[in-house]
């Protein structure tokens, strides 16, 4: 059971929560929408993972290789009076690999999230129905802050020029980000992209009922636990946008994530140690 529920809280926090200079000038990066407008991004996560469990007869867990494959439907709503856009993000799919193994994760109960946007990024302003709207569009959110939409500055870039950013999402999640416009013009397959280079910090501190609630409906399961959570996640990221279509086409980067779980479910309990290094990616798709 606790091995159950760490292993899942963990997808759903990670659901979460390449380059030429050619410097010519300012660039100013503004992000642009069409009402109406549907994009889809593929999301690909590599993780290796490393689990230790004290608790009573808790077996000894080997090191394991995850892979999750998603893709996120976004179309873009109304465009509101103050320039804001709304967005709404559906999952399409999701598939959870470990080892040989494939499972598509059922997202009959996740729901749509819809947030605001401006032409410099996202708004921590969001709202879903349903009881764990909270939780589910602070996830989305966040996988959205560090890969479809990042912070931009308001004021041209040279390049070299830094900006930074520090976003508290509804679930206690703290993200700090510092990034840098490495290039102003970099061939990206058709696009030309200016590249952007993070780095990415955030901190996690709750009640694991919050993120069990989330796992319970992306997971189909019913998971009676209780107990806290810390993580420290630190990173670095490099992001592709195009000027010309006002939006990422590509961002790819890893993260090292350390996890400790006090866990218990009334009749036994323990301490869980979580160590994980990813890569990902997040792609426009063409279709």
């Amino acid at each position: 059971m606790v091995r159950r529920v760490s292993l899942v809280i963990l997808a759903s926090l990670v659901t979460l929560l390449i380059t030429h200079s050619d410097a010519s000038g300012a660039v100013d990066l503004q992000y642009k929408f069409k009402q109406g407008e549907v994009v889809r991004h593929k999301i690909v996560v590599d993780m290796d993972l490393a689990m230790a469990i004290s608790a009573p007869d808790a077996p000894q867990i080997p090191q394991m290789h995850v892979k999750m494959v998603g893709i996120i439907k976004q179309k873009t709503g109304r465009m509101l009076p103050d320039g804001d856009v709304e967005l709404v993000d559906t999952i399409e799919s999701m598939t959870m690999t470990i080892g040989n193994q494939t499972k598509k994760l059922p997202l009959d109960k996740v729901p749509p999230m819809t947030g605001l946007v401006s032409k410099y990024g996202p708004s921590n302003h969001v709202t879903n129905p349903g009881a764990q709207a909270g939780m589910l569009s602070a996830l989305q959110l966040g996988s959205s802050g560090m890969t479809q939409y990042i912070r931009l500055p308001s004021q041209p870039l040279n390049v070299g020029d830094y900006w930074t950013d520090t976003t508290d999402l509804p679930i206690g999640i703290s993200v700090q980000q510092r990034s840098k416009l490495a290039a102003e013009k970099s061939k990206l397959g058709s696009y030309m992209v200016a590249v952007i280079k993070q780095d990415v910090s955030g901190n996690l501190d709750i009640p694991i009922g919050q993120l069990v609630a989330l796992a319970g409906q992306v997971a189909d399961a019913k998971l009676p636990v209780d107990g806290n959570i810390k993580a420290l996640v630190l990173g670095d990221v490099s992001t592709f946008f195009s000027v010309e279509r006002g939006r990422i086409i590509r961002s790819e980067g890893t993260l090292d994530m350390q996890m400790d779980m006090d866990v218990t479910d009334g009749t036994e309990g323990g301490q869980i140690a979580i160590r994980a290094h990813l890569n990902f990616s997040v792609n426009l798709a063409s279709k």
